[in-house]
């Protein structure tokens, strides 16, 4: 009679321990049936209900109470899918010194002395491609490898870790093959609104923990191989911090700037770098050959299909250049500087594949908050110690770049601003320019004078049909102007003022016989001469969010940095990139609701 109440009080408490808190602010969930699934931990089964209720609640804190890990080393980790979210995971795993190898196409045959597989879950049409596989080619890959696993005695952790960016049609196709095989499954909330997977854990008796970002892995992951983990060395203060206590600027000139990804994003901080006076050089495709003598690498973020074309180099390519690069100046004892300052438009398959690699090597970072509403880039720093500044536009730039190098801009002559002062106050040059600008527009009002002066050169920035339209709305005012799309320095003549329409297109370029770096190279000497011969330069941006992404914004920074005035459409500047700009510099500005509007505010420039 004992016995049977003893069974039946081990069956309630087992049913009790359903669900439990997570120390790490997820949740963990240990199924009823969990004994099955930790069988083997213990060398003594539990003789009665009181030895019962002492056994941990979850299967890594149940596995260090016997003093075995729940999973061991090595790893063996691969994709289910294709995506970038699998090489997240790498990162964070290589961060904490994890013994794993990671192959994205493994089959049984690659197993080798693993102990446990890790799964990461997420499909990427892009990553299927890449890869030289479709959906079904994939699943059957994955279907021999977990049964190879399975066969071999290994654990399997799978992981969806990508939100709900990783759920649709594609992605949710490898769910649920993949996750009846887990023995351990680690969830990111967001992704799993529907309980699809977290259904499938508790329908077969599948312990998981469910965590609110990818960022949290680092506190989950590690449980599992608790015995290892447990020798990781200890985190080293923040280096911002320790440069403090020296005395010391954090970063030291000069400087090397280069992109991760090969979007525009590294061109307009190097516009923005170059307004501030900062000593560096710019190279899209540098190795650790060119860093020279250069005491701080600053990567900036974002990856950009025709970018990364019209270098020459594909995603693997460019994540093996980056490597190299960072190693190299990691060996060499440079600071590096991470930047992602693209926002949301660049996150996704292919922007997402250079985030954890590159941020994983950051001293310092700074982001753009729009871009990480997932929390992925905050995650990792605060995970890894990395000191981190989150600004609202990358017009923001300009007070926090300045400051990793305050010591040099202490130094600067006539500087009256503390090291820690923003820029506009820190780099006297710039300044100083910035004002003369602003006092040049305030100057013809005091004497009754236009803004600017007829005749008018107007031309394009980016070969888009704004300008076309502008020249229309012109006409139509009778505004005394000559139009030339490839104006150079020597089409101004007798000019008296420039306006250039910003906005980029492929088949405009294609069709004036220039390419983007072509048209950058013309509207630089263009403006140049202009600036020379005292013109003044209207830019405007009239083509609203359609005149956005990687080839229009390649021509913004550069193109409004040499303006006297602006006009801009507001639907084109969500980002307040064109209006920082502005700002920034002591630019004068128009914001307009539409193109309709020019008609208001143009002619009034030359009243």
């Amino acid at each position: 009679m004992k016995r049977i109440v003893s069974l039946l009080l081990v069956s309630m408490l087992a049913l009790s321990l359903m669900a439990c808190a997570d120390t790490n602010g997820g949740t963990v969930y240990k199924p009823a049936n969990a004994d099955e699934l930790f069988k083997g931990l213990s060398a003594q089964p539990a003789a009665t209900a009181e030895a019962e209720a002492e056994e941990p609640a979850d299967a890594a804190a149940a596995a260090a109470t016997e003093g075995e890990s729940f999973a061991q080393y090595p790893i063996l980790l691969t994709s289910g899918g294709q995506s970038a979210d699998y090489q997240m995971i790498s990162t964070v795993m290589g961060k904490m010194n994890m013994d794993f190898q990671v192959n994205n196409l493994a089959t049984s045959k690659d197993l080798g002395d693993a102990k446990t597989l890790i799964v990461v879950v997420g499909g990427s049409s892009k990553g299927l491609g890449a890869a030289g596989i479709d959906a079904n080619g994939e699943l059957a890959r994955l279907k021999e490898l977990l049964d190879g696993a399975k066969a071999g005695g290994l654990k399997t952790v799978v992981m969806h870790t990508g939100g709900e960016a990783r759920r649709g049609d594609l992605s949710d196709k490898f769910i649920e093959p993949v996750f009846s095989y887990a023995d351990y499954a680690i969830i990111v909330s967001s992704g799993d609104k529907d309980g699809l997977m977290k259904g499938i854990c508790e329908s077969n008796g599948v312990e998981y923990a469910e965590i609110d970002s990818i960022s949290k892995v680092t506190g989950v992951l590690p449980e599992l191989f608790a015995a290892k983990a447990a020798a990781a060395p200890a985190a080293e203060a923040p280096a911002e911090a320790a440069a403090e206590a020296a005395g010391e600027s954090f970063a030291q000139y000069p400087i090397l700037l280069t992109s991760g990804g090969q979007s525009a994003d590294y061109q307009m901080i190097g516009t923005v770098m170059g307004k501030l006076k900062m000593d560096y050089t710019v190279n899209n495709l540098a190795t650790s050959k060119d860093l020279g003598d250069a005491k701080t690498l600053i990567v900036v973020v974002g990856g950009s299909s025709k970018g990364l074309g019209a270098a020459g180099i594909d995603a693997n390519g460019e994540l093996a250049r980056l490597k190299e690069l960072l190693d190299g100046a990691k060996a060499a004892g440079l600071k590096t500087v991470v930047m992602h300052t693209g926002g949301e438009a660049r996150r996704g398959d292919l922007s997402d594949k250079f985030i954890a690699p590159v941020f994983g090597y950051a001293d310092y970072a700074i982001i753009v908050s729009s871009g990480d509403k997932d929390g992925l880039m905050k995650g990792i720093c605060e995970d890894n110690k990395i000191e981190y500044a989150e600004i609202e536009s990358i017009s923001k730039v300009t007070e926090v770049l300045p400051e990793l190098f305050a010591a040099k801009a202490a130094a600067a002559p006539a500087a009256a601003a503390p090291a820690a002062a923003p820029a506009k106050e820190a780099a006297p040059a710039a300044s100083a320019e910035a004002t003369k600008t602003e006092e040049k527009a305030a100057e013809p009002e005091k004497k009754g004078s236009a803004f600017a002066e007829y005749p008018i050169v107007l031309t394009s920035g980016g070969q888009s049909a704004d300008y076309q339209m502008i020249g229309t709305v012109m006409k139509k005012l009778n505004m005394d102007y000559t139009l030339s799309n490839l104006a150079t320095s020597k089409d101004l003549g007798d000019a008296k003022t420039l306006i250039v329409v910003v906005g980029g297109s492929s088949k405009g370029l294609g069709a004036a016989g220039i390419d983007a770096n072509g048209e950058l190279s013309r509207l630089k000497e263009l403006l140049d001469g202009a600036k020379s011969a005292g013109i003044k330069i209207i830019v405007m941006h009239t083509g609203g969010e359609a005149r956005r992404g990687d080839l229009s914004d390649k021509f913004i920074a550069p193109v409004f940095s040499s303006a006297d005035h602006a006009i801009i459409v507001a639907a084109g500047d969500k980002d307040g990139l064109m209006k920082g700009i502005c700002e920034d510099n002591k630019i004068p500005y128009d914001e307009i609701d539409s193109i309709s509007k020019v008609t208001e505010v143009l002619p009034a420039l030359f009243n």
